[in-house]
């Protein structure tokens, strides 16, 4: 009862800072409590609007939230991943963490040269967080799919290499991947 009624007054103070000063991340927001039921009735269609008015206003996070919604597919939307790549592409494009990482997983799920690659593209460009998730990636490379001796060490290397260097960024999600080396 009293996560609702503090669901009910954020709504609220989302609506009253759209009326005086629209933004685009307070729009996400809205967004996310519609695509959430938070405070309001669950409701795809609005999460949708108010994603679409957050980027009107600059807010490429949005972007990601449309993604998910194509991937994921809704009770009145069917699952589109091309769709989906097409807004996390978008949104990586404008460099949005959250967009780069759906985008990187999205293909980690279909072809793995290709999320190397994206991930690889990402890390260059240095969007936060990815050093650690390509260390994951190369982890998970080397234990579930067959590879010579050579090959699998060469992956662990890899992902040695990615949590080190996220450590030296102190990039928190490096520390107990790393620890397991």
């Amino acid at each position: 009862d009293r996560v609702v009624r503090r669901n009910d007054l954020a709504i609220k103070y989302l609506r009253r800072s759209i009326d005086r000063s629209p933004s685009g991340l307070a729009y996400l927001r809205l967004a996310i409590c519609y695509g959430w039921g938070l405070g309001v009735e669950q409701n795809y269609v609005l999460e949708m609007h108010y994603c679409n008015k957050a980027i009107e206003l600059g807010c490429a996070k949005a972007y990601s939230y449309l993604g998910q919604i194509y991937e994921f597919g809704t009770d009145k939307l069917s699952k589109d991943l091309g769709k989906a790549e097409e807004f996390y592409r978008k949104g990586a494009e404008r460099k949005d963490p959250r967009s780069c990482k759906r985008l990187f997983n999205l293909y980690w799920d279909k072809d793995l040269d290709k999320a190397e690659e994206i991930g690889k593209s990402m890390v260059e460009q240095g969007i936060s967080g990815m050093l650690s998730q390509m260390g994951q990636f190369y982890t998970y490379r080397s234990c579930f799919v067959e590879y010579s001796s050579d090959e699998y060490n060469s992956l662990i290397r890899k992902a040695i290499k990615c949590y080190e260097k996220a450590i030296e960024k102190n990039d928190s999600g490096a520390y107990s991947a790393y620890a397991f080396f």
